[in-house]
Parts: C-alpha cells; sequence; structure tokens
C-alpha cells in the first residue's frame, strides 16, 4: 500500500489525479485522497500488529 501512495503523489506532483474504477476511489476529490490515506493507516496498522504477533 505504501507503493501505492508514493506512486499517487507522483502523479498529483504532475497534476495527475489516480481514479480506481474497480473500487471507485480516487484522487480527484478530498473524500477519496481521505479514504485512501484511511487504508493506508489500516494498512500500517495490520503490519504492526504481525509484527507483534511473531515476538509473542
Amino acid at each position: 500500500m505504501k507503493h501505492h501512495l508514493e506512486v499517487i503523489e507522483g502523479l498529483e506532483s504532475r497534476s495527475a489525479h489516480f481514479c480506481c474504477l474497480r473500487e471507485l476511489v480516487g484522487t480527484s476529490i478530498s473524500q477519496g485522497t481521505f479514504s485512501l490515506q484511511v487504508l493506508e493507516a489500516v494498512a500500517q496498522l495490520e503490519r504492526v500488529l504481525e509484527r507483534l504477533t511473531k515476538l509473542a
């Protein structure tokens, strides 16, 4: 997911927007950007929980 956000930031730096037709999420409006940021936060939480589970 982190790679996806880097690609999206690269697009935005070129004044382009990301649009996922399958999931109906895009960065042309702030709601889409927020949704992608929430998904990244959830993915990061999952990675941390996996690491903690392996350590336990």
